[in-house]
């Protein structure tokens, strides 16, 4: 015979076909379920947060998350894995862009920024890293997951530049790829989680085309314009002290 449940007189009945004692209905809408409603309780109540916690939020038994994953640290890390997953679509469209260099790493940039602006995205990835120094592992695991797909894609792009001859042979991909993901990331800790005060006034757009504009001119900008501006002024002092 199959499994059986409980009823309030003290008989048992079968389970319906196909379930077995703390198997959810739902399948994968379960797991999925699960996962959100983990990375919520995380973030509002911090990782010590009970598992039956996680289970009321997602509408489900506590035995439905053991059915799905079998501690506390699984589910912790594969939320963390879904957070990272949220930045893979960029850099698959990255590696294929076409199109005017600084055009295509300003809506990099833009995606990334609006990545990390998304409710609770910042906080949760950088509750996660802290959970990850307690977790050997975890930290190796997640930047290979970021460098697989964001950071690699971007430097995939950049050397194709390169050969190309579209960007100097003196520029450095992998340089290139962490000042634009490490711009990014780093804005994304001082706005969202820090609420620093040096960031305030400093809108996502107009950082990416800043991070661009930067990367693909310097800072003289395009066509030197700031060489030219000093180059000038030295003329002009240099008439003065003639005279």
């Amino acid at each position: 015979m199959g499994p059986k449940r409980s009823t309030s007189d003290g008989n048992e009945k079968p389970l319906p076909a196909g379930r077995g004692p703390g198997r959810p209905p739902g399948g994968g809408d379960s797991r999925q379920a699960i996962l959100d409603a983990a990375a919520k309780v995380f973030l509002r109540d911090g990782l010590s947060a009970s598992t039956r916690d996680i289970a009321t939020e997602a509408g489900v038994t506590q035995a439905a998350i053991y059915h799905y994953f079998p501690g506390k640290k699984d589910l912790i890390r594969e939320a963390a894995v879904g957070a990272s997953s949220l930045f893979e679509p960029i850099g698959a469209q990255v590696a294929a862009a076409d199109g005017e260099p600084e055009e295509v790493l300003r809506k990099l940039a833009e995606r990334y920024l609006a990545t990390f602006a998304r409710p609770h995205v910042a906080r949760f990835m950088a509750t996660m890293l802290s959970a990850g120094m307690k977790m050997p592992g975890f930290l190796p695991m997640m930047a290979g997951r970021l460098q697989r797909g964001v950071v690699g894609p971007t430097i995939e792009y950049l050397e194709r530049l390169k050969k190309e001859g579209r960007i100097g042979p003196e520029v450095d991909p992998p340089m290139m790829g962490q000042m634009l993901f490490g711009t990014c990331f780093s804005y994304m800790m001082a706005r969202y989680v820090l609420k620093a005060p040096w960031v305030e006034d400093i809108e996502p757009d107009a950082l990416a085309r800043q991070i661009a504009r930067v990367l693909v001119h310097g800072m003289a900008g395009p066509a030197g314009s700031m060489n030219a501006e000093v180059d000038i002024a030295g003329q002009e002092g240099g008439r003065d002290e003639v005279a």
